[in-house]
């Protein structure tokens, strides 16, 4: 018990007193199984900080600006002697709300290979150099060493792009600062700045808003490698992920207000609508209030994809390497309010599929390594999760019962301590009753066998049946329960 609870990074008496852990052990999705590894990870807390795979290494920046990378000899993330570019922290004194003060820092990551060094480029919020209490989106950018890197210092650090008109600090609202940044094939570093709030009717200040012709804000901007900034689409709300896809050019996922949260096709010159119209509606509202035509988002350039209800996108990443080749090119999408990764297919401008892969976790950023594997830095917990095809290591479970291994024993010739009781011989067995386990006290409470009518109601309503089991709600439809309960059955057949 201690070794797998040792790996999943919980405590004994977490999984005795029912407490549901951050992420699940595993799910399935359409052709793979996936495994859920967590390991340990530095947390400023707030909105912000993330994650950049390149080569071999995995880097983190958390949200206050620490450099690190991760040892897989221990499985712990190590500091790197790396300054950052500005003291973020400073910018929090300027703010009375949490929610203000914990927006402030550092926002996305690229890293790039570039001979035996590794280019780092950073986006954040940064304090204007000349107008008091007034608030600049910048990106800036470094070599280092990629297997020693030296000491960074702040000095060290080449500022690319500083946004020409800062936001006062009184008048924005920096959770939607945006500062999503991705490389395209052109050369060109894209930047997806927010509109800091300033829709017109919730915030104003003259001048500024993502219809402006003279700001950067709700823009998407291409900087040129000798840092010519260019607007190359208007009318954008909030960031959650920019890329520029092999297969669908520069793609981009954003917040909407109540609803419609979008994922958009980027063409130069075109304006997305905001903050004209939208799927989405005013908070506390119906509808919102400057769309002349309400729902149907038929004035500027429509979205590929639209969310109603919203599910707070982030970070956006295309699959590739050997991981899931059935899902290479597909887009990986992570969500915050959704707790769920979803896997969009897009095929002639359009999502034909969106798939949603549950965690379980509030998903601030992801990275896709060099082989394919997908890392999630957590929103509130101080952990990355690593996701692996597990199809491989399942060998001979029965079909049905591959979200099951990473929990329970189903061969009774294996002796490994699991998180939850055998399976092995569950159907006609007495609820509560499997040799040297301790259960907790919901699954004490209920009486009768397990047989395939109590385990289906079990396995689709876990909380309703069981209030309190440490047993987490598992993803699963009807197709999925019969393949499950056919699988139990053949292992509680008698030798």
């Amino acid at each position: 018990m201690e070794k797998v609870l040792e790996v999943l990074n919980l405590k004994t008496t977490a999984a005795a007193e029912g407490v549901r852990p951050a992420v699940g052990l595993g799910t399935l999705a359409s052709s793979y199984s996936l495994s859920f590894d967590s390991f340990p990870a530095p947390h400023d807390g707030g909105a912000g900080g993330a994650i950049s795979a390149v080569g071999p290494h995995l880097f983190l920046l958390t949200r206050l600006g620490q450099f690190n990378v991760f040892d897989e000899a221990s499985d712990r993330f190590r500091k790197l002697p790396i300054d950052p570019p500005a003291d973020v922290s400073k910018l929090e004194t300027m703010f009375e709300r949490p929610i203000q003060s914990s927006s402030m820092g550092y926002r996305d990551l690229l890293t790039v290979e570039k001979d035996d060094e590794i280019e780092f480029t950073i986006s954040y919020l940064d304090k204007d150099v000349v107008i008091e209490n007034c608030i600049d989106l910048v990106v800036s950018r470094i070599l280092i060493p990629e297997f020693e890197p030296k000491e960074v210092k702040k000095t060290d650090w080449t500022e690319i792009y500083r946004s020409p008109a800062c936001i006062p600090a009184n008048k924005g609202f920096f959770l939607q600062s945006g500062g999503a940044i991705s490389y395209g094939t052109d050369g060109n570093l894209y930047v997806f700045v927010g509109d800091f709030g300033l829709d017109g009717f919730n915030r104003s200040l003259e001048g500024f808003g993502p219809q402006s012709s003279t700001a950067h804000v709700g823009k998407v901007l291409a900087i040129s490698p000798d840092s010519q900034v260019k607007v190359v689409s208007k009318g954008h709300r909030n960031p959650g992920g920019i890329i520029f896809s092999d297969k669908e050019g520069l793609i981009l996922a954003e917040h909407g207000p109540r609803g419609g949260d979008e994922l958009n096709s980027i063409q130069d010159g075109f304006d997305y609508g905001w903050p004209s119209e939208t799927f989405g509606s005013q908070y506390g509202e119906l509808e919102w209030p400057a769309d002349e035509t309400p729902g149907l988002h038929d004035r500027f350039a429509l979205p590929i994809y639209a969310w109603v209800p919203s599910i707070a996108v982030s970070a956006l990443a295309e699959l590739r390497g050997s991981e899931f080749p059935v899902w290479e090119g597909d887009l990986i999408l992570a969500t915050l309010s959704g707790k769920s990764l979803r896997r969009l297919r897009l095929h002639d401008g359009r999502v034909v599929v969106d798939e949603r892969i549950p965690v379980g976790a509030r998903i601030r950023d992801l990275t896709i390594s060099e082989t394919g594997q997908i890392f999630l830095l957590l929103d509130s917990t101080p952990k990355v999760v690593k996701i692996s095809n597990a199809n491989a290591s399942i060998g001979d479970v029965p079909r049905g019962l591959a979200q099951c291994v990473g929990c329970h024993q189903i061969d009774p010739n294996d002796i490994s301590e699991y998180v939850g009781p055998t399976l092995v011989g569950v159907i006609g067995r007495e609820i509560g009753t499997a040799e040297g386990f301790e259960y907790s006290q919901a699954l004490m409470n209920l009486k009768g066998k397990w047989d395939e009518t109590a385990l289906k109601n079990f396995l689709m309503d876990t909380q309703g049946i069981a209030p309190g089991s440490s047993m987490p709600q598992l993803d699963i439809g009807a197709t999925d329960i019969r393949f499950t309960l056919e699988g139990l059955a053949a292992i509680s057949q008698p030798n």
